[in-house]
């Protein structure tokens, strides 16, 4: 006769996750809103490029809001007027 043996169950190992984080809580994780657009390589690439020769250093979401700001300033959007 042979038996079936049952799938041992693991442990997860590593850091266990913490019970009174934003993720376990169920809050948002980030302070500001967030939004993702697609555009060509040679666009990301360029940004790369910037980010990574800029002192001191930068992150490219710096980069993107002072790009945007100055955009919308330019045509008079910015800063938005409250309603």
């Amino acid at each position: 006769m042979l038996s079936m043996a049952t799938p041992s169950k693991k442990k997860r190992t590593g850091p266990q996750p913490d019970p009174n984080s934003k993720r376990s809580l169920g809050l948002p994780r980030h302070k500001m809103p967030r939004k993702a657009f697609h555009g060509p390589q040679s666009l990301f690439d360029a940004l790369d490029e910037y980010v990574s020769v800029t002192r001191p250093q930068t992150s490219d979401s710096a980069v993107l809001r002072e790009a945007l700001e100055e955009y919308l300033a330019k045509r008079g959007k910015w800063p938005a007027k409250k309603p």
